[in-house]
């Protein structure tokens, strides 16, 4: 799931995965904190001179985790440094827990969402609308118990929940293919109707008893690429989508998709 970040003390970072019928193989190629691809924890400023990571000690870019109506008036931190350390903190805490509990939940269910404002509870529901047509950002905060006051979970000392990890989502798919539901890692299944649809519906798309992994929305993760982007997993509702579960792909974050949601870990 993950190792120790390079010339770093006490850090961690997310291993990458790539899927190839029933089995899954690490991707080490230019994968990793420092590097141009896939990685977490990173922050993205539209900048490569930010170099790839989370501790920079200038920020040259503008954009993205570099401007304030992201970095500050949707998720309240004072400087993209300040939400750097929080993304590496973050990442410890829950590889920490992980090792101390033995793992994580996933939602059963991509994350549902009602509400508007600063009073939208996520859930992870049956039947249900799906967190989708938010920005990134947007749907980082809404599914952070520690620091959104609406988040269900938050000021409880037993669950903490957020945004799925990209490492995350990689261990619950190798979990997955420990078990009878293997072969649907890579198959297109579920919602391709051309219609977003209610959490649950659709039978062909549960593994391991978890709904929708491979279509109704893709699902942002925590996981950076590049300079300018995040990552998504899995497939979408559209009739000619032709992506598994398995699937990593990446967009912009301030992106206001319909077919984008995401899915809570816990």
């Amino acid at each position: 799931m993950s190792l120790a970040q390079s010339g770093m003390t006490d850090y961690y970072e997310g291993m990458v995965y790539n899927y190839n019928g029933t089995l899954s193989y690490r991707n080490s190629s230019n994968t990793g904190v420092g590097k141009t691809s896939y990685r977490e924890p990173s922050l993205i400023t539209n900048n490569a001179n930010d170099g790839y990571t989370w501790n920079v000690s200038e920020l040259i870019g503008a954009i993205y985790d570099a401007e304030q109506a992201n970095y500050k008036t949707i998720l309240g931190f004072n400087s993209p440094s300040e939400y750097g350390t929080y993304l590496a903190n973050s990442y410890n805490n829950m590889v920490t827990s992980v090792d101390t509990y033995g793992g994580f939940y996933v939602g059963r269910y991509e994350t549902t969402m009602a509400g508007s404002g600063s009073n939208v509870i996520v859930g992870t529901k049956a039947n249900s609308t799906v967190m989708a047509s938010n920005n990134w950002y947007k749907m980082q905060l809404y599914q952070d118990s520690t620091r959104y006051a609406s988040n269900p979970y938050n000021g409880t000392n037993s669950v903490a929940t957020s945004m799925m990890w990209g490492s995350q989502w990689d261990t619950m798919l190798n979990f997955i293919l420990e078990g009878s539901d293997k072969e649907k890692v890579t198959a297109v299944t579920g919602n391709h109707t051309g219609t977003r649809s209610i959490t649950g519906q659709f039978g062909s798309d549960i593994m391991n008893n978890i709904f929708d992994l491979s279509s109704n929305v893709r699902e942002w993760t925590t996981e950076a690429y590049g300079a300018t982007s995040r990552t998504y997993r899995g497939g979408h509702y559209s009739v000619d989508n032709v992506n598994p579960a398995s699937k990593r792909d990446n967009n912009n974050p301030t992106r206001t998709n319909s077919n984008i949601g995401s899915r809570l870990s816990l």
